[in-house]
C-alpha cells in the first residue's frame, strides 16, 4: 500500500486566519477500485478537475496502478491498496459459471483492501461525504461508511444484472437503499437497470477539451493516414466484451469490398501476462490475451497496412482530431465514455446497442446503431458511413450538441456540488 501525498495544494487549514475565515473546504474521499486508468478513471479525473479547488479537497483512496501518480501529479492525495476487493454484479463480469471462482480473489484482497480502508481513516479523520465511484467497491464502502460515519453517495458507472429474482441484485438493491443517502447514475441506461431506478438521480460523465492533452507524436503519426479514407477510431481496453475482434473483423470485410478504411485503435490489454498465465486464464475462460489475438486476426486478414495501434495514452485530443467516426462494438449493450467523448471533437458514433436512451445516443442522428457481436452488421454501418461522407459531418454536428446540452463539466460539476452541500454534516 502506497500513500502518495503532494504540496502542490496546502489544505485551507494551513492557509492564515483572515479578519473573518472562510469555511473550509469540502473534504471529499473518493473510493476508486480501479487502477488502470480507463474509462471510469477517466471520469472521476475529469469530475474532480471540474470542482472548485476552494470548495472540494479531494482524497481518493484506489488500487495500485498508472492512475494514483497521475492524481498525485494534480496535488491530490492518494493511498492505494496493492488489489481492491470488489463484488460484481454488472453485465461486465456478473458470477456464473466458472466465474464464482473469482470470488477467491475477492476474498484474498480482503485484507488489504480493508487495510487501506483503515489506513485511510488514520490518515484523513476529518472526511465530510464519502463518494463511491462504482458500485462494485462494497467490502470498501461499508467499512468506510462504518469508521467515518459520514453520507456516503454512490456513483453507479456499470448497467447491472437485471434479474428482479436474484437474491445478489435484491441485496445490492437493500445496501442501496440502507447505506448510502444519494445514488448517482451516469445515464438514464445505468438508472435504468438499477433495482430503485427512482430513487437514482442522472449526472451525466462530464469531459472537457480543454483539458484533454495532445501528443505531437501521436498527431504526426495519425497526420500521415490518408485524408481521403474514412477513418475509424476505437478507444478502450482490449477486452472481448468490449467488441475488438469484431471491430478487426468488420474492418477486414470493409476492405475486401474495395472500401478504404483506416483503422485507429487506441488502448491495450489491462494487465501484461505471460504466455504461461495467459493460457492458464484462457483455458479457464476468465480472460485471454486479447492483444496478441487481435494482432493475429489483423496479420490473418492482410490489413496490417490499416490497422494503427496507440497503447495506452492521455493525448485523447490528438486521436479525436484525426478520427472521422467512432466505433463502439461492445457486448454491454450501452453507450460508453469513448462516444461522448468523440461528440465534443463533432465526430458520431456506431454504437452497439439495442435500445439506446436520448440522453447519450439518437440512432440515426448521432450515430448508428447496430447489433451487439454482428459482425456483417457493423461491417454495413462502416460502409455506410464510408459512402456518405456528408452523412458524417451531420451526425458529427447533432453528436456535438448533445454533448454540449448533457455533459458540459461546469453543469455537471455543479449537480454533483449540490449533492455535496445537501447532505455535508451541520
Amino acid at each position: 500500500m502506497t500513500v502518495y501525498r503532494s504540496s502542490m495544494h496546502a489544505s485551507s487549514d494551513d492557509q492564515p486566519a483572515g479578519p473573518a475565515k472562510a469555511a473550509r473546504a469540502l473534504r471529499i474521499l473518493y473510493i476508486h477500485p480501479i487502477g488502470v486508468f480507463g474509462g471510469s478513471s477517466r471520469s472521476l479525473l475529469e469530475l474532480i478537475s471540474s470542482l472548485p479547488a476552494d470548495v472540494v479537497e479531494p482524497r481518493v483512496l484506489t488500487a495500485a496502478g498508472n492512475f494514483a501518480p497521475m492524481l498525485c501529479a494534480r496535488g491530490i492525495e492518494v493511498i492505494t491498496a496493492s488489489g481492491f476487493s470488489r463484488f460484481d454484479n454488472t453485465l461486465f463480469s456478473a458470477y456464473r459459471g466458472w466465474r464464482w471462482l473469482l470470488l477467491l480473489r475477492e476474498l484474498y484482497l480482503l485484507p488489504g483492501t480493508l487495510m487501506a480502508v483503515w489506513r485511510a481513516y488514520r490518515a484523513w479523520p476529518d472526511i465530510d461525504l464519502i463518494h463511491v465511484n462504482e458500485i462494485t467497491a462494497i467490502p470498501s464502502w461499508l467499512l468506510a461508511r462504518r469508521l467515518f460515519r459520514k453520507p456516503v453517495v454512490m456513483h453507479v458507472r456499470s448497467v447491472l444484472t437485471a434479474s428482479p429474482a436474484s437474491r445478489r441484485v435484491r441485496w445490492i438493491g437493500r445496501l442501496l437503499q440502507s447505506q448510502c443517502e444519494q445514488v448517482i447514475a451516469i445515464d438514464e441506461t445505468v438508472r435504468a437497470s438499477l433495482q430503485d431506478p427512482a430513487r437514482a438521480m442522472v449526472v451525466h460523465n462530464v469531459f472537457s477539451t480543454a483539458r484533454a492533452a495532445s501528443d505531437p507524436q501521436v498527431e504526426a503519426m495519425l497526420n500521415r493516414i490518408s485524408a481521403t479514407a474514412l477513418r475509424v477510431g476505437f478507444v478502450g481496453n482490449f477486452l472481448e466484451m468490449k467488441g475488438i475482434l469484431d471491430l478487426v473483423e468488420a474492418v477486414g470485410l470493409c476492405v475486401a469490398r474495395g472500401l478504404d478504411i483506416q483503422l485507429i485503435m487506441v488502448g491495450g490489454n489491462t494487465r501484461h501476462m505471460t504466455r504461461s498465465t495467459a493460457w492458464l486464464l484462457r483455458k479457464a475462460r476468465f480472460a485471454r490475451d486479447v492483444e496478441s489475438g487481435v494482432s493475429a486476426r489483423v496479420d490473418a486478414l492482410g490489413i496490417s497496412a490499416r490497422v494503427h495501434t496507440i497503447g495506452f495514452t492521455e493525448a485523447i485530443g490528438s486521436v479525436y482530431r484525426n478520427i472521422d467516426v467512432l466505433c463502439f462494438p461492445s457486448h454491454l449493450d450501452a453507450v460508453g465514455r469513448p462516444v461522448i467523448e468523440a461528440a465534443f471533437y463533432g465526430k458520431p458514433s456506431i454504437v452497439a446497442i439495442t435500445n439506446p436512451k436520448p440522453d447519450t445516443f439518437v440512432d440515426g442522428v448521432t450515430g448508428l446503431a447496430v447489433p451487439a457481436a454482428d459482425v456483417p452488421a457493423l461491417a454495413s454501418a462502416i460502409e455506410r458511413l464510408a459512402r456518405a461522407p456528408e452523412q458524417v459531418q451531420a451526425m458529427g454536428r447533432a453528436a456535438l450538441d448533445l454533448a454540449q446540452r448533457n455533459f458540459d463539466p461546469e453543469i455537471n460539476a455543479r449537480r454533483v456540488l449540490d449533492v455535496y452541500r445537501r447532505l455535508q454534516p451541520r
